[in-house]
Parts: structure tokens; sequence; C-alpha cells
């Protein structure tokens, strides 16, 4: 495919894409596979990554042999001969080994299915840290009402034990001073009374005497005229 490149690891094809890119590669590999029941790319993507995460390949590198056996002058010759192109060939079957697990790391890491995988199990867990702080945030704000509940209850209850404090002592101060009044009170009263005794006996004497300025007495309940409002009549 044009414009997508199989090594770079930060490429994320559409899955159309990556199914046409790396589809046909692992099929030129799987033909060097010692298991020959090689999954599909469209198969299970655990099953399909593990198969090839632990791949065998039967493939000799023969091309990397270098010496021809049959030219060696000795045995001694021919076993260094051995000896090197087994070097050879090891080394290149650990490039080989290399260069498709390349191919897997890239496919695994572009695979559209493990990519979706992974946002959703990284959206999971964010989705769950996020739960345990707006938990935690709760428990917080629970914890600080509690307090200022706690808070502003000691302070009503110190506010109505003031305001009985005062109560109290308005209380007593006015018993004590009805006490004081009580006895002065009985003193201006007695005094009350006695004036009052005083003005109807004067009132009393102030009627007799006007009595008898009209010549009216009164005795035994009959009233009687003096001689000279008799001679006035």
């Amino acid at each position: 495919m044009r414009g997508f490149d199989l090594q770079r690891s930060g490429t994320v094809p559409r899955e159309n894409d990556f199914f046409k890119v790396f589809g046909p590669a692992f099929k030129r590999n799987a033909r060097w596979s010692v298991n020959t029941r090689v999954p599909d790319l469209g198969d299970r993507t655990r099953r399909y990554y593990n198969f090839w995460y632990a791949f065998k390949s039967w493939r000799e590198f023969l091309e990397e042999e270098e010496h021809d056996l049959e030219e060696a002058d000795s045995r001694e010759e021919k076993r260094w001969m051995e000896r090197e192109n087994a070097r050879k060939a090891q080394k290149a079957r650990k490039e080989e080994y290399a260069r498709i697990r390349t191919l897997v790391d890239n496919a695994y890491k572009k695979d559209p299915r493990i990519v979706k995988r992974k946002e959703e199990e990284k959206a999971k867990k964010q989705a769950k840290k996020d739960e345990k702080v707006m938990a935690k945030k709760k428990l917080e704000e629970e914890a600080a009402a509690a307090i200022e509940e706690e808070k502003r209850r000691k302070e009503e209850e110190a506010k109505l034990a003031a305001e009985a404090a005062h109560m109290s002592l308005n209380t007593e101060q006015l018993r004590k001073l009805c006490d004081k009044m009580e006895n002065k009170e009985g003193l201006k009263l007695a005094k009350v009374l006695k004036n009052g005794n005083n003005d109807e006996t004067e009132s009393e004497e102030e009627e007799v005497v006007e009595a008898k300025h009209n010549g009216h007495v009164e005795a035994n309940g009959f009233a009687t005229q003096s001689p000279r409002s008799a001679a006035m009549v």
C-alpha cells in the first residue's frame, strides 16, 4: 500500500488497509513455519499473535554457506569450513527471527482491533480511577460537612447555654429587687393608709363644722334647726 510503512510503529492504518498490508507479509513467512497449522490474520487476535511470537522456522539458510566442503584439502580444513558455515547460518537465523519479531511487533501495535481494545481498557481503568477519586472526594466532603455541622451544633449549644445563664442571672436579680421593693412598698402602703385615715377624719370634722354653721344638727338620727334658723323661717 502506498504511503504506509511496515517499519513505522507510529503509523496506525485503517482496518482494511491493515489486512491488505500485513496479511501478505505474514503469509510469505508462514511457509517456513514448523507448525503447518498457521492461523489467519483475521482469526482471534490473542491466538494469532501467540502463534507468531512463538514462531519456529525450519529454514536452513544454505545460501549463507560461504565454504564448499568439497574444496577442502584436508579433514581439518573441512571441519573448519563446517564451523564457519554453521556460524554464518546461525547468524542469519537470528537475523531472520529478529525480522519476524519486528514484523509481529509492528503488526500488534498497528492492529486496529488491538488498538481499540487497549483504548477501551485504558478508558475502563481511567473510569475506575475517576470513580475512586470521586468517591474519595465525596467522603472528604461528607467528613468536612460533618465537622462543620458538629461545630455549628456546639456553637448553638454554647449560645443557648449563655442565654440560659443570662436569663437565670436576670431572674435572680429581679427576685432580689422584688424583695427590696416589697419592703419599701410595705412602708409606703402603711403611710398611705395612715394618711388616708387622717384625711377621712379631717373630712368628717369639716362636715360637722359646716353643719353647725348652717344650723343643722343631727341627734339620734333627727335633724333640728337652730333658733336663728327658725326665726328666719
